[in-house]
């Protein structure tokens, strides 16, 4: 295998590359997601597994597959991936080899998720300083995202601490003062819901401050987090 080229895209913040790798034996190409905080210094995901999956075997995309090199596009709370593929690879000429555009959909910041099984799992978050916003999380309820998307197996709460690591919870936000979220946020604006603790409390009490966040879920996936003054 080798390296064949690379396209890269703005996300949040960071830049998105997909990576296309040519397969001597058989003759293949498909694409791997890098992704790098400054452009310059770029890693890939530990199992190394292919972004969009060539097609079956007699598909119009079943030996190669590669980005465009323009961001997706966002459309109704997806992330919709327009891609090119191949019936055949290297020195196969028309009609053996044919090609088409393919599209592929994506649930917004899906790209990775931390993932707790049926044992409850945490994680805390580095200081931040809060602005003047509530919080919003995007958080899918099924161990399995093969399953019924309308399956509800976890839940995910939040508890708000100091910068401190003195163990010491925030009045008002502990995980027990949490409303907990047991819905699939998939089809929400920006595929993700409000969080909010007993007597309608909200972040936004803690704007211009530093606080940490602990996310606590089981039988999920937290994909992502984010400050929604709206």
């Amino acid at each position: 295998m080798q390296y064949y080229s690379v396209s890269v895209f703005p996300y949040e913040g960071i830049y998105i590359a997909g990576l296309e790798r040519m397969y001597f034996s058989p003759d293949k190409l498909d694409v791997e997601l890098l992704f790098s905080k400054d452009g310059r210094q770029w890693q890939r995901a530990r199992t190394r597994p292919s972004f969009i999956p060539i097609g079956p075997q007699g598909s119009w995309d079943s030996d190669w597959v590669n980005l465009p090199a323009n961001a997706p596009i966002l459309r109704d709370n997806q992330l919709w991936f327009y891609y090119s593929g191949r019936s055949a690879a290297h020195n196969v000429t028309y009609p053996f080899n044919r090609g088409g555009i393919g599209l592929s959909i994506l649930r917004v910041d899906g790209f990775a998720s931390l993932r707790a099984s049926a044992k409850e799992g945490f994680v805390v978050t580095p200081p931040m300083i809060w602005p003047e916003a509530d919080l919003r999380v995007n958080f899918d309820p099924r161990e399995d995202i093969t399953s019924h998307p309308g399956g509800r197996d976890g839940q995910l709460l939040v508890e708000v601490i100091p910068p401190s690591r003195d163990g010491t919870v925030l009045p008002g936000f502990a995980l027990a003062d949490c409303v907990p979220l047991r819905t699939n946020t998939y089809n929400m604006e920006l595929s993700s819901a409000p969080v909010a603790w007993k007597d309608g409390r909200s972040m936004r009490t803690f704007a211009g401050k530093a606080v940490r966040l602990v996310f606590r879920f089981r039988s999920g996936h937290l994909y992502s987090f984010r400050a929604a003054k709206s």
